[in-house]
């Protein structure tokens, strides 16, 4: 105490928790200043985010409220353009059906003068002999002629039939091998004239076949006159009629120019142009192969074509069994058809 040793210590020892106060203040004040600068950063990118989150959400409501009214706008549109397909359809339908029965009505109307040109044409004919030989070609080209003309009669006549929806299927017991004969005896000239061989073989010779006679007929007379048709002069023509386990098979194979793949697609369509074309200068009125398929169709057969360039075509024709005691029974309802 006499040399303030004491004293001196003691002002030592203030002046260092003098300086550790005022260091641990600066300390306090530094961390202080940080947890500001921190939070200042802090709350600026949470604004940041927020406001970036709240204009996305508002560019992304716009663009679904846009998108929204835009699929109603097409929406709108669909249906008027459906109102219009229907109404399209309508007069389509309408249409068709006028043009269905001007051409059926046309046809009917067609067979009657038809018919007296083709009977004064083979009462000329009988008197040949009498004329010179460039009027018995002129002869012979009105009966071709009006044969030609009262096949697309009958074509016509059977198309406006299927859009009318008016055939049915009528079976009875008929002699299918006799009634082959005979067609294929009414394409003698055709054969004749382009010095075609016909082959036929027939499994039915003595028996009877319950099956449509008129569906059956339609079937193979335009097959055959197709492998007619287009045979070039000189070739053969084979028509079988065969047993089948499911009915019988009427087969039709020319040695033709063949079909092109290219036309298969096409082949059973309506007044269809295809790139194999007659060999003679015969007409074609593109309907032939479309009643065929139909018919098919409509008894519930099958059609099979099988061809080769420069080799020739099959087409083949399963006609099924038809049970005498259902058809009896239900008398075969009329049967309606679709183009």
């Amino acid at each position: 105490m006499k040399t303030d040793q004491g004293k001196l210590t003691m002002d030592t020892l203030r002046t260092v928790i003098r300086n550790i106060k005022a260091l641990e203040e600066e300390l306090q004040a530094e961390r202080t200043s940080e947890l500001e600068r921190a939070y200042y950063t802090y709350n600026t990118i949470s604004f940041a985010g927020l406001f970036v989150i709240g204009f996305t959400m508002m560019g992304a409501v716009l663009t679904i409220r846009k998108k929204s009214r835009e699929n109603r706008q097409l929406m709108a549109l669909e249906v008027e353009n459906n109102r219009k397909l229907i109404r399209l359809n309508e007069k389509e339908v309408k249409l068709r059906m006028d043009i269905s029965k001007f051409m059926g009505n046309a046809a009917h109307d067609l067979r009657s003068p038809l018919n007296a040109i083709n009977s004064v044409n083979e009462l000329m004919k009988m008197d040949a002999y009498l004329l010179s030989r460039e009027h018995s070609e002129l002869l012979d080209f009105i009966s071709e002629s009006t044969s030609q003309m009262a096949s697309l009669i009958n074509n016509l006549l059977e198309v406006n039939k299927f859009d009318e929806g008016t055939i049915a299927v009528t079976p009875e017991h008929i002699d299918i091998h006799a009634l082959l004969k005979t067609l294929i005896f009414g394409h003698e000239t055709a054969t004749v004239k382009k010095n075609i061989r016909l082959k036929t073989e027939s499994d039915f010779e003595g028996r009877t076949v319950y099956t449509d006679k008129g569906i059956f007929v339609q079937i193979a007379d335009n097959l055959i006159s197709n492998a007619i048709k287009y045979s070039p002069i000189g070739k053969k023509v084979e028509i079988f009629l065969k047993d089948d386990s499911n009915g019988y098979r009427l087969t039709v194979t020319d040695q033709g120019e063949g079909i092109p793949e290219t036309d298969m697609p096409r082949l059973y369509r309506r007044y269809q142009t295809l790139s194999a074309r007659p060999t003679a200068g015969e007409k074609s009125t593109g309907l032939g192969l479309s009643i065929v398929k139909e018919l098919v169709d409509l008894i519930g057969g099958t059609i099979d074509v099988n061809s080769a360039r420069d080799t020739g075509t099959t087409f083949s024709v399963l006609f099924p069994h038809i049970p005498e005691t259902a058809a009896k029974s239900s008398d075969l309802k009329e049967v309606q058809t679709q183009d």
